[in-house]
């Protein structure tokens, strides 16, 4: 294959096929080097240079090539969802999750890129909103927690998530309905008895004192948590 490159060294299905070859082989410095001598580069070119770079830790000449495919294709979904992953190890949150909405969004989508989208989305979000309320965003923070939850597929640890948000938001209502559907499908999650406690304490409901009282009876992790509720137990008894 290397003597038919010396010889149609603009051949590009040869090109593509040859750098495919060195890219499996982790020669990504000669699959690179294929691209350069070819006069004219298409769409296809442009998503393979993508995957090289990125690959190649080149991650903004990546997104370059990803973007000039999607110039000559609006419609190549793959390339879209390159992208977005690409954004969100760059920790560009909110870039990443429009790209990933912009594939759910399309006309036609392709079942298995709309799954992974899905389950990146989920945790774009729920990275979003542990960086929003960092920054003491805390109602930001929920409304990106709002956002997974509409991606539906939620866990126990995905309400307890969202209850700790709402309590941070001041929103105890909230924080209590979420805890609650945490402890419906996880009963031995005990953090999210604590969290469920705190919320009704908050809402000077006597039921708190149940929960502290069960969580004290089993906790087993950091002390921290156990002495806040102990405390609170204490402070109901004098």
């Amino acid at each position: 294959m290397q003597e038919a490159r010396a010889v149609l060294p603009n051949d590009r299905i040869l090109a593509r096929t040859l750098s495919e070859a060195y890219r499996r082989q982790g020669q990504l410095d000669q699959a690179l080097s294929l691209y350069r001598d070819l006069a004219t580069l298409e769409t296809e070119d442009h998503q393979n240079l993508g995957l090289l770079y990125g690959e190649a830790d080149s991650l903004e000449l990546a997104i370059d090539h990803y973007r000039r495919a999607l110039q000559q294709d609006p419609d190549r979904y793959q390339v879209v969802y390159s992208i977005a992953g690409i954004l969100l190890i760059q920790g560009k949150l909110d870039e990443a999750i429009a790209q990933y909405g912009a594939h759910l969004d399309s006309p036609d989508p392709d079942p298995t890129l709309v799954r992974r989208s899905r389950a990146r989305l989920r945790e774009a979000y729920v990275a979003l909103s542990a960086r929003r309320a960092g920054a003491g965003d805390h109602d930001g923070a929920v409304q990106a927690l709002e956002d997974r939850v509409r991606l539906g597929e939620m866990e126990a640890a995905d309400y307890h998530t969202l209850a700790l948000g709402y309590g941070r938001a001041g929103r105890f209502g909230r924080a209590e309905d979420a805890a609650r559907m945490a402890l419906r499908l996880d009963g031995g999650m005990t953090i999210a008895r604590l969290t469920l406690a705190n919320a009704l304490f908050e809402q000077k409901k006597p039921e708190a004192f149940r929960h502290y009282t069960a969580f004290v009876e089993t906790w087993e992790g950091d002390p921290k948590p156990l002495q806040l509720a102990q405390d609170r137990l204490r402070r109901a008894k004098q």
